[in-house]
């Protein structure tokens, strides 16, 4: 059973007439891809606005109380923030953020704070 040759993208099979088992599976079960569609639709406005904030509400915990904070905590929050965001606005200062701290090892508390209240503000 060799498993080289053309693959048939419409049957899954190789010209040597070896099936590939995902292509079985997803043929017979046609009627899961529409159900997987509707699952990685873009979220609601609602929803990405209630993540956004959580992520928001998440970094400021990290940071309350703090002097200093490591780079790569505060680097590995705004990412999540990031990719949180809802609109356009909100990634570009959060870019900025990240740009502004990349070179360093530890970031003042107080001027991230500061910065995030900014963003919450605006976004």
């Amino acid at each position: 059973m060799s498993m080289v040759g053309a693959i048939a993208p419409d049957q899954g099979v190789c010209d040597n007439g070896y099936e590939f088992p995902i292509w079985a599976y997803l043929r017979d079960r046609r009627h899961v891809i529409s159900d997987v569609e509707t699952l990685t639709k873009p979220k609601t406005t609602a929803h990405r606005n209630a993540l956004f904030d959580a992520e928001l509400d998440r970094l400021e915990e990290l940071l309350d109380g703090q002097m200093l904070v490591s780079q790569d905590r505060c680097i590995d929050a705004l990412l999540d923030v990031y990719n949180a965001a809802p609109g356009k606005l909100a990634r570009q200062l959060v870019g900025e953020m990240i740009s502004d701290i990349r070179f360093v090892k530890a970031v003042r508390a107080d001027t991230m704070l500061d910065d995030l209240a900014v963003l919450k503000r605006y976004c």
